[in-house]
């Protein structure tokens, strides 16, 4: 979740999206976890908060 962090110095991207991720949705009240996948991988989970009625 560090920001810039990258698996591999040869990965395209800037190492950000996560990072972003994470904080976008703590922004909203959510949070976001990753697990191992079944098959390999992984697996991540995001939740928001329900929207509020006006």
């Amino acid at each position: 979740w560090e920001p810039f962090y990258r698996l591999a110095p040869l990965d395209r991207g800037a190492g950000l999206g996560l990072n972003m991720v994470r904080e976008i949705l703590q922004l909203h009240g959510g949070h976001v976890s990753v697990t191992d996948g079944p098959s390999g991988g992984a697996c991540f989970g995001m939740t928001l908060p329900p929207m509020r009625q006006s």
